[in-house]
């Protein structure tokens, strides 16, 4: 049901003028390949969508739109939110701090893709394309998720950590200073997720 709801609500960002003269029941198309998910609101000739979702679309306000470019990532981090238990907008909020979005984003110490994934968990997850969205996402989240439950839902410990890493929070006995900026952007940029996807996701 939250996902029925969801898939058709993003159809209705990506259509200029979604909502007054909407159809009264569209169907939105999910196509997933290489990693990617598209959607579309009509059939892709010669390609079999992965799920067909039918409902009845509601119009978005201007304020909580998502920009379109960022919908399959946006998309990618709700599901992988879910199956780990971790706040969707925390989530992309980490995305948006860490590479504003950016699939191929590449730091000077070599973390990689939209949630920065550094070169230890490309190991532990046995990455060949740690830049491949879906991926990316999911072991960020699995990461977010383990910090989480590693500082009892502390959520500057484990932002903390994730910037800086576990060894890092363990020595300064709590985030460290130079943490504190990033932690503050985060925390931020959560408030606009939720805002965001209020619209999209029940509660």
């Amino acid at each position: 049901m939250r996902r029925t709801l969801l898939l058709t609500l993003l159809w209705c960002l990506m259509l200029p003028g979604a909502g007054a003269n909407a159809q009264t029941n569209p169907t939105l198309y999910i196509y997933e390949h290489g990693g990617e998910t598209k959607v579309s609101s009509i059939p892709i000739p010669g390609k079999t969508p992965a799920r067909m979702v039918t409902g009845q679309p509601s119009q978005i306000e201007a304020t909580a739109s998502i920009e379109e470019d960022k919908l399959p990532f946006v998309l990618l981090a709700i599901e992988s939110a879910a199956r780990h238990g971790v706040e969707p907008a925390l989530v992309c909020a980490v995305i948006e701090v860490e590479s504003s979005f950016d699939p191929m984003a590449t730091s000077e110490k070599g973390a990689a893709g939209l949630m920065q994934i550094t070169h230890h968990l490309w190991d532990e997850f046995s990455l060949e394309n740690p830049w491949e969205p879906r991926a990316n996402i999911e072991v960020g989240t699995v990461y977010l998720a383990r910090l989480l439950t590693r500082y009892h839902g502390k959520l500057d410990w484990a932002l903390a950590a994730y910037n800086a890493g576990s060894g890092k929070v363990r020595a300064a006995g709590g985030p460290p200073s130079y943490t504190r900026d990033y932690i503050l952007k985060v925390v931020r940029a959560r408030e606009r997720w939720r805002a965001r996807l209020s619209s999209l996701l029940t509660r």
